[in-house]
């Protein structure tokens, strides 16, 4: 049975209440982190809060040439830093969606809006080369063909005929076609593939937590063993090496 559409496409006033009851496309926040969180991350630890403690109380006692592991801790630092923005440019172009703008109709007049203006419901019309920026039904075709190998990694095109369905993320690469939307935002295939992507596993087992609360307690002991050498070295006139 062929899904009913609305050659004229949605009115005004139907926009304006989807848009209230939250039915909008709206996109999911990035998949990776910014800018500032990788370097506050990188940067901010345990450990180089313990090797910059060290390396004052280095300085303080006049031992400069033992400063030469703040060259390893930097190098150790810029280089977490510079694979992380590295990875993060790699991902942020491998997204799914990009942000060229989609044809619809509305109020029987065809219009070009952004993606994330597009609602439940809308008429999307597709032409060779368009990507499809919301899961929907193919309402009227003579035959397009939409590759979808971002999505299932199969090369093939796939024949997509009426009452067919269609998943964002995915490409006409021949024919034409009229969509009626019917998963936007959170809900569209590829928002649900990337928020999968993007969720965080629970790695956290009684022994790594064991193992992490063994590395706390070495590096505080390891760092109050420090103070307290360069503390008796500095303070009863020994020369500190």
């Amino acid at each position: 049975m062929s899904i009913e559409f609305n050659q004229e496409g949605l009115s005004t006033k139907e926009v304006i209440d989807r848009i209230e009851r939250g039915e909008r496309n709206v996109p999911i926040k990035p998949l990776t982190r910014s800018y500032n969180k990788i370097f506050k991350d990188n940067i901010c630890t345990l450990f180089n809060l313990i090797n910059i403690i060290i390396a004052t109380l280095i300085i303080y006692t006049g031992s400069y040439k033992n400063l030469l592991f703040l060259g390893v801790l930097i190098s150790n630092v810029s280089i977490g830093i510079f694979q992380e923005v590295r990875a993060k440019k790699s991902i942020d172009k491998l997204s799914l969606l990009n942000q060229s703008k989609i044809t619809v109709i509305r109020d029987n007049q065809k219009s070009k809006i952004n993606q994330h203006d597009l609602v439940k419901d809308d008429l999307m019309v597709l032409n060779r080369g368009s990507q499809i920026c919301a899961d929907g039904v193919v309402v009227k075709t003579d035959g397009i063909e939409v590759d979808e190998s971002q999505l299932t990694g199969e090369s093939d095109p796939i024949l997509k005929t009426v009452d067919s369905k269609v998943m964002s993320g995915s490409y006409v690469i021949s024919g034409m076609a009229y969509v009626k939307v019917v998963n936007v935002g959170e809900e569209s295939y590829a928002s649900k593939i990337a928020m999968e992507a993007k969720k965080e596993k629970d790695i956290n087992s009684q022994l790594i937590k064991t193992l992490k609360q063994i590395i706390k307690g070495l590096a505080f002991f390891y760092s109050a063993n420090w103070n307290s050498t360069i503390f008796i070295k500095v303070n009863f006139g020994y020369k500190y090496k």
